[in-house]
Parts: C-alpha cells; structure tokens; sequence
C-alpha cells in the first residue's frame, strides 16, 4: 500500500502542475484581456472587434479590442482612476493613435491597421510598456504601448496594445 501511494503522490503533483500551467495559458475573453491590460475589472461589456496580429518568436504585432459597456460601472471606474484622462488626448497620443501630417512631413499613426474613431467626449490612457522610458517613445526605435480610448457617448471601450 505504501509503494502505491508513494507513486502517486508524484503523479498527482505533476497533474496538479500541469492543471496551473494549463489553466494560466488558457485563453481568456476579449473583456478578461482589456481588463488586465488597462487595470479595469470589466463585468458587463461585450466584444464588438478582436483583432490580433502577435505571433512569431519576437511576438511583435498590434492587437485591437473594441467592447460595448452594458451598464455605467466602467465608466465610474475610468473616472475615479487617477491615471485616465479626459479627451482630447495630448500631442504624442494624437500622434501614435491617428498620426500627423503638416504638408511636408508625416509621422505615424502606430496602431497598424487598426483605425480608431475620431472620439470628441470621453477619457484616454496611455501606458507605455517600453524598457526604455528615459527616451521620448516617439524618439524610439521600437515601440511597446497601451492606448486605451473610452467614448462616453457610445459607451464604446478602445483598447490596442502595440509591440515591435
């Protein structure tokens, strides 16, 4: 009897570890990813769009969710949180999320194919994900942001996180 257990005591382990890992790499729901991103706790939302162009080794690529808040409770939290801002966004946001054209120059925008609506009433937060954050991100040769975009009219959630 003692040899039995003896055998399975590892093998429950190893099934208890393989559950966590498996458990931890599952895939979550557009509004669990937007949540952890953004630091939101998002119960009543639904995704409209999920786009994700991340692969390969280095994992660079850009990837775009748009949800639909159900009830006020998102909105209070982005307002409360001292980390959100109120539109309009500053110039290096403006410029990462629809770019800028002066007639002889253009830079940017960095969201890759995604293309955000112009938002007049709401809140924004950029969270810039960079190792780098002693150099101005439009100064860097690579770029690893949030931009999280709240229209309050449409109570319309944005959330794109760009790495290259």
């Amino acid at each position: 009897m003692k040899r039995r257990l003896d055998r399975a005591l590892p093998a429950a382990a190893l099934a208890l570890l393989l559950a966590l890992c498996l458990g931890a790499c599952w895939p979550r729901s557009a509004a669990d990813r937007v949540g952890r991103a953004l630091n939101l706790t998002i119960s009543h939302a639904r995704a409209r769009v999920s786009t994700d162009s991340h692969g390969g080794l280095s994992r660079d690529g850009t990837a775009c969710t748009v949800l639909q808040a159900l009830d006020g409770s998102l909105l209070e939290q982005i307002r409360t949180d001292g980390r959100w801002r109120p539109l309009p966004m500053d110039e290096t946001t403006r410029i990462l999320a629809y770019g800028a054209d002066d007639g002889t120059t253009s830079i940017g925008p960095y969201l890759g194919e995604v293309e955000l609506p112009e938002i007049q009433t709401g809140y924004y937060r950029l969270i810039d994900r960079h190792s780098d954050t002693d150099t101005g991100i439009l100064d860097r040769y690579s770029f690893n942001f949030t931009l999280g975009v709240y229209d309050s009219d449409t109570n319309t959630l944005y959330c794109c996180e760009v790495d290259t």
